[in-house]
C-alpha cells in the first residue's frame, strides 16, 4: 500500500493510505517540515469508504489510555500509545475539507506525537540568542499579545499559544504554528473573535523550535510590572490541567524534569512595560 514519511513538529510520521487525495493533504500539512528529531516513526493509516461525510467535527476522548476522535460509526480516528500506530476512516467526500485536514488529521497526527514523545504545554515561546522563554497563562492573560511585542521588539517567535516540549537535557520547544491570533479590541478572554497575524510574512523573526530556559507565568492587574516567584507545583497542575482527559503520568515526571527551577510570575498592566521587564530579567541573567 502506498506510504509517506512526513515530519510534523520535526518527528517521523509514517502515512499510509491506498487514496491518492489523503496521501495528498498530509502532505499539504507538513511537507514543510525539517526532521529534527532521530527516532523511529510513529504509524497512522488512513482508510476511505464511500459512506455519508461527517455533518460535524470529531468529539475527543481518551478510553483506557488511547486516543479517539470520533464523529459517527463511520468517520473517526483511534490512535494506541502503546504501539506507535492509529487508524483513520474517513469519507471520501469529505477528503477536501477542513474537518478531515484540522480536526483529523492534524488534530490525530500531533495528539499522537504528544502521546509517545512530546509535553504540549499551553504556552506561548519567544527566544533570543538561542535561549527560549515559556509565556504561560490562562486566556486573558496576554500570552499572544506579550508574544508579538517581544517579536516587534526583535525577539524571534516560535509560538503564541501552544509548544511541544521534546524530552532530554536540551529542552527543546517545538511550536506548532508562527501564526499569531490576537483578540479583537473589547473582546472578552472567552470570545472567538480574532485577528490573525502571519508574523514571518510582517517580517519578524521566526524559528520552528527553540530550548525552552525560563518559564513565566503571567497576571494582569493594574500597575508597574513586578516579578514573583511562582511555585513549581502550581506550574505542573497548570500544564496538566491541559492535557486531561488524556493520561498525564509520563507528562508529570516530564515536568518535573523541566520545572527544576522555580518558574516566575510577572504581574503587569502594560504590554510594553512587561516587555522591559523581560529585557532587563534576561539581561541581568547574562
Amino acid at each position: 500500500m502506498p506510504r509517506a514519511l512526513f515530519y510534523p513538529l520535526g518527528y517521523p510520521v509514517e502515512i499510509v493510505s491506498g487514496d491518492e487525495a489523503a496521501l495528498e493533504a498530509a502532505s499539504d500539512l507538513w511537507r514543510s517540515w525539517p526532521a529534527l528529531f532521530d527516532a523511529a516513526p510513529v504509524k497512522i493509516q488512513i482508510e476511505v469508504h464511500g459512506g455519508a461525510a461527517p455533518c460535524r467535527a470529531p468529539r475527543f476522548s481518551a478510553p483506557a489510555g488511547s486516543l479517539r476522535f470520533s464523529s459517527d460509526e463511520m468517520n473517526f480516528a483511534e490512535f494506541d500509545p502503546g504501539a506507535r500506530c492509529g487508524k483513520l476512516s474517513i469519507a471520501a467526500d469529505a477528503l477536501g475539507s477542513g474537518i478531515f485536514r484540522h480536526h483529523f488529521l492534524e488534530a490525530l497526527g500531533l495528539s499522537a506525537l504528544d502521546a509517545v514523545f512530546f509535553t504540549p504545554l499551553h504556552a506561548a515561546c519567544v527566544s533570543r540568542d538561542n535561549a527560549g522563554i515559556l509565556l504561560c497563562g490562562d486566556s486573558g492573560s496576554g500570552k499572544s499579545s506579550l508574544a508579538y511585542a517581544c517579536a516587534r521588539g526583535g525577539w524571534t517567535l516560535v509560538s503564541d499559544d501552544a509548544v511541544h516540549l521534546a524530552p532530554g537535557p536540551d529542552r527543546i520547544g517545538v511550536g506548532g504554528s508562527n501564526v499569531i491570533r490576537l483578540r479583537e479590541p473589547g473582546a472578552l478572554p472567552t470570545s472567538e473573535q480574532t485577528i490573525e497575524i502571519d508574523a514571518a510574512a510582517q517580517g519578524l523573526r521566526v524559528a520552528r523550535s527553540a530550548p525552552a530556559d525560563q518559564c513565566i507565568f503571567l497576571k494582569r492587574r493594574p500597575g508597574p510590572a513586578a516579578w514573583r516567584e511562582f511555585p513549581a507545583r502550581e506550574a505542573t497542575r497548570y500544564f496538566l490541567k491541559y492535557i486531561e482527559p488524556r493520561e498525564t503520568s509520563r507528562a508529570a515526571r516530564h515536568l518535573g524534569e523541566f520545572l527544576d527551577s522555580p518558574p516566575l510570575l510577572l504581574e503587569y498592566e502594560d504590554v510594553e512595560d512587561a516587555v522591559g521587564a523581560i529585557e532587563a530579567s534576561v539581561g541581568a541573567a547574562a
